[in-house]
């Protein structure tokens, strides 16, 4: 009797079953995709302004098919499905943007949204051309002369070199002869509950800015240099390390002299993970308040660097000290100066809080040699009366000539009057809060090659920050960390050091008068919007670097002069026409900034991986059509909805709050803000933009996929007649023709 292979005709069986089922499943994930594709497509096509016009021409009264008692009959999509994947990755970039960023630049993200561990061993690896240095080794007995690579690499041993460091390193030392010093981005890597390594905290630098690597060392823990550039620079042989590093790098700075921003380049690739911080920053004396996720494990802003700093001054021909600021634990240093100062400011109609600003500058300020020119551009008689009085009681020239509001005329008429060396533009609606000020921003405008500086500005009465430097976003020219409280340090410490920034507010500006003068002075062709902004562009374009002084602060009653720009339609419009002429003038810098990474979020004041603009910036119009018929109003509780809030103003409907469809997998549905009119019943639609909102999973843990909950959209109503309006939304399945709507009871006035 033969003996029959049980085994073999088992695992034929399997073989046979296992490849009828992949392509089972290859063909529905190709069905899948498709219905993707399609709606996406059909979104396009809709989304086409021709489109909507055509369908909004049809008037056609929208009407949506009521339903009672309607059951949610849903698909649950497979873990592996696009469908999933897309709401996964999605989800993933709103609760941590980094390791979304991390999967698009670097590597795949593992299961559960975890990162490979770095190779600890990485650290440890060589190149024929590169030497690689510990910080923590270079105490009293390292020599550079012992080195012989042409290129060395300094890198903190509490962390890890990511595995392509010295390979990034050398091609660009290899392609860019002319650079002799270099430093990478940086993170932060940790074990998570489950054993996964989760990277967070990315610290991207700002290009080469020198004001801020002599308030600390910000090259941070990874950067390298060219050995023959820095050959025969003199050690300083401390017994600290950091000392020592801080030292070295300032004197090499000082070697390169005026190429020292060619020879020196920021790599925007994370180089270094960053490990082992904890116990450094519990050694630490001073009390310093970080935000959360702000970049650990600075240094070189503390009392014990206070003799390098100012042997770096004495090397530079600068006369100063070092003190500490608001902060405390932070050092600053001060170049001292006492040279005249013109201070320039503008007013009109407004003798009390002119009073109030002139009058905490004499009262406050700890510097003497000082004008005051005020600058108005046309008071009332009584008001005119009052200032003049004003001028006698303070001892302040008043120029009062009858003209249409211009900042910028205004400004250089003062700039004209003034005899000082420095000048100071000041908006009247500021108020003095300390005594060092003033001679910390005429040191400061006094170093060769800085243009405009400025101070950190709070609202009155508060220690909320209303300015702390201009960044150039994507979305245009933007305050940083503005109504965010000064009682923490953000990201790399932006509210607490002294900063290199593209651009400061002409509310606090102070420049010396030849600089201001030889480039002509403010644009009058931008009288009210963005013209200091359009002169700190021409100061980098000349080659001058603005800084601002965190340690100067002053309270800014802001706009009270002219009021705010956004306070009605004809103000914004203005703005964007301002902002428009901004960057005809200047297209090379138009959503560029070589002080803050393109990695960072450019739609909001904070300080956070994000990367370009997202939905949430995009006004989109609310369009008249008819809600697809299909669509069944939910009632008993299965579409909930919840209107958190509403805004009306300059032809913008804002609306916030959140909804999910009960029983069903919220991943696979397009979602839609419904506004009906109560009288003309005419029904508009717009999609809404999904928010992460963790605190809506937590109330309905059993519902599936629900993490995007949250909504926020801004409409243009600019063509919808006046009227009352109820506010709803509609969800469509991306995968079936069902639709479903229900209206909240929340109402809006148009």
């Amino acid at each position: 009797m033969t003996q029959y292979d049980f085994t073999n005709f088992y695992k034929q069986a399997y073989l046979k079953e296992k490849n009828k089922n992949i392509q089972l499943a290859a063909e529905a994930a190709s069905k899948e995709q498709a219905v993707i594709e399609l709606r996406q497509k059909y979104e396009r096509i809709a989304g086409n302004p021709v489109i909507r016009l055509l369908r909004g021409a049809k008037k056609v009264p929208a009407k949506l098919t009521a339903g009672k008692n309607i059951k949610i009959s849903d698909t649950v999509c497979s873990e592996n499905s696009v469908s999933v994947k897309q709401y996964e990755k999605e989800v993933l970039f709103r609760k941590s943007p980094y390791l979304l960023w991390v999967s698009e630049h670097e590597k795949p993200l593992e299961a559960g949204g975890s990162v490979a561990t770095p190779n600890a061993t990485s650290q440890k690896e060589s190149s024929d051309r590169i030497e690689v240095v510990f910080l923590e080794k270079c105490g009293k007995d390292f020599s550079l002369e012992k080195i012989t690579k042409p290129y060395i690499l300094f890198v903190s041993e509490k962390g890890i070199l990511c595995p392509q460091a010295l390979k990034i390193v050398e091609e660009l030392f290899e392609e860019q002869s002319s650079k002799a010093l270099i430093y990478g981005a940086e993170d932060t890597v940790r074990t998570g509950e489950k054993g996964e390594a989760i990277r967070e905290n990315p610290w991207f630098k700002p290009a080469y800015s020198p004001e801020t690597l002599l308030s600390f060392f910000y090259f941070g823990n990874v950067f390298a240099v060219r050995r023959e550039e820095v050959a025969g620079v003199k050690w300083r042989n401390a017994d600290n390390w950091k000392e020592n590093i801080y030292d070295f790098v300032l004197k090499a700075e000082e070697r390169f002299k005026e190429e020292a921003n060619e020879k020196i380049a920021f790599c925007d690739k994370v180089l270094f993970h960053k490990t082992e911080f904890k116990e450094e920053q519990q050694e630490k004396k001073q009390a310093l308040v970080w935000d959360e996720s702000a970049v650990k494990g600075i240094w070189g802003f503390e009392k014990e660097f206070t003799d390098i700093k100012l042997e770096a001054l004495k090397r530079r021909g600068l006369k100063g000290h070092v003190e500490e600021g608001n902060v405390p634990g932070i050092y600053h240093v001060c170049i001292e100066e006492k040279e005249k100062i013109s201070i320039v400011i503008l007013s009109k109609d407004n003798p009390a809080i002119l009073e109030q600003c002139i009058r905490s500058i004499r009262e406050k300020t700890d510097y003497e040699n000082m004008e005051i020119i005020v600058v108005d551009n046309g008071s009332f008689e009584e008001n005119r009366l009052k200032v003049e009085k004003l001028s006698a009681n303070y001892d302040f020239q008043y120029i009062c000539e009858p003209m249409e509001f211009n900042f910028s005329a205004m400004c250089n008429i003062g700039a004209k009057a003034a005899t000082g060396k420095y000048l100071l533009l000041l908006n009247d609606d500021m108020e003095v809060i300390e005594a060092g000020w003033l001679r910390r921003l005429v040191g400061q405008a006094s170093v060769k090659g800085v243009g405009a500086v400025g101070a950190k500005l709070w609202y009155p009465d508060s220690v909320k920050i209303q300015h702390a430097g201009i960044t150039n976003l994507a979305i245009g020219p933007a305050h940083k960390l503005v109504s965010s409280e000064d009682s923490k340090l953000y990201y790399d410490g932006r509210n607490g050091f002294t900063f290199n920034f593209l651009a400061v507010t002409g509310a606090c500006l102070m420049i010396k008068k030849d600089v201001y003068e030889a480039l002509g002075g403010m644009d009058e062709t931008m009288p009210i919007a963005y013209n200091d902004v359009e002169f700190c562009f021409r100061l980098r374009q000349k080659g001058y670097r603005n800084v601002l002084r965190n340690d100067c602060i002053l309270y800014h009653h802001e706009s009270l002069s002219r009021g705010l720009d956004e306070e009605n339609e004809e103000k914004t419009n203005r703005l964007l026409e301002e902002r428009k002429h901004l960057y005809q003038k200047y297209p090379d810098y138009a959503g560029t900034d070589a002080y803050y990474s393109p990695w960072l979020t450019q739609d909001s004041p904070e300080y956070k991986c994000g990367g370009s603009v997202g939905d949430e910036g995009t006004i989109k119009p609310l369009v008249e059509g008819s809600v697809v018929k299909r669509a069944k109003v939910l009632r008993d509780e299965v579409l909930l909805m919840n209107v958190e809030k509403t805004k009306l103003s300059n032809n913008q409907l804002e609306i916030w709050g959140w909804s999910i469809l009960k029983g069903a997998d919220n991943c696979h549905y397009k979602r839609s803000l419904i506004v009906e009119g109560m009288d003309s019943k005419k029904i508009y639609v717009s999609e809404a933009v999904s928010q992460f909102r963790e605190d809506v999973q937590t109330v309905f843990p059993q519902e599936m996929r629900i993490e995007l909950s949250g909504f926020q959209a801004r409409f243009s109503v600019k063509n919808i007649e006046n009227g009352t309006y109820k506010i709803g939304v509609l969800y469509e399945d991306m995968l079936s023709d069902k639709a479903y709507y229900r209206m909240a009871e929340t109402y809006v006035e148009i």
